[in-house]
């Protein structure tokens, strides 16, 4: 009975964070650039008991001897599903989208213990003051978008029909009806393996390098200008698949079930 009692209420743990897992996805359907994120279960270590008194007897048996009692399963890890999201036209000539899977645009995050750079696929940038004359491309949340040198990007503040190349290069148009080209271009960078940064508020960050024995070479790369792939005035959309998420969903909560079930018949 303990056993029993031991192995749902392990797994039940499990299944209420795979629950959450999901509940987050869903509720990130509509959130520009979200990436899914979704879990692998292992057993737990089992216990061999060999309750056979003639071992060997068996003629033909391709299994092992005695029986495997196991102590339930856990959630091992979570990954990111990198597919790049449907693109939503908006018209808006802020909105940036990347059309090649694993490319993100560097933002400067201002932190507890000062500026942090770190990758996003959200692109809805706006303007927001800067020095004289002048203004920031930032997110959504105030963040500055950086150059390819990791400078913020700065623009006329009285500057109009700003066009952004699929390289990255600005263009823009001063009130005299003069064409300029920007000096700035839109840094984008390739991360190479995406599974070990850390997201956080619809953005990835480096992890502790050091502590994993990796270089930031190996984990992300400059993208060449020729080899990016900016759209202009359209958005990128979750890739969360709605109806592998509500399947999920009913597989968790079925297994929740049986354990809390055999919870019930141990204990009569």
């Amino acid at each position: 009975m303990y056993r029993i009692t031991n192995n749902a209420l392990v797994t039940m743990t499990q299944l209420q964070q795979q629950m959450d897992l999901t509940a987050n996805n869903l509720s990130n359907l509509d959130t520009t650039g979200y990436k899914a994120r979704h879990g692998r279960f292992n057993e737990l270590l089992s216990q061999q008991m060999d309750n056979q008194r003639n071992v060997g007897a068996e003629v033909g048996r391709v299994t092992p001897e005695g029986i495997r009692l196991g102590n339930g399963a856990r959630l091992t890890d979570t990954f990111m599903n990198t597919a790049p999201g449907q693109l939503k036209q908006t018209e808006r000539e802020l909105d940036l989208a990347l059309g090649t899977e694993n490319q993100y645009f560097r933002v400067e995050v201002v932190t507890d213990a000062g500026t942090d750079v770190q990758f996003t696929r959200q692109g809805n940038f706006y303007t927001s003051p800067g020095a004289a004359g002048q203004v920031y491309l930032v997110t959504s949340d105030g963040s500055r978008v950086l150059d390819s040198n990791g400078t913020p990007i700065q623009l006329p503040e009285n500057a109009s029909e700003i066009t952004f190349r699929e390289d990255g290069t600005v263009l823009y148009t001063l009130p005299s009806g003069e064409q300029e080209t920007h000096m700035q271009q839109v840094g984008v960078a390739e991360i190479l393996k995406p599974q070990l940064m850390t997201a956080e508020s619809g953005r990835l960050s480096l992890p502790d390098l050091g502590a994993l024995g990796v270089d930031e070479g190996q984990v992300i790369a400059n993208v060449a200008a020729e080899n990016r792939s900016i759209i202009q005035s359209s958005l990128e959309g979750s890739n969360v698949n709605l109806s592998q998420e509500l399947t999920d969903m009913m597989k968790a909560q079925r297994a929740y079930q049986m354990n809390s079930r055999s919870i019930s018949i141990a204990d009569q």
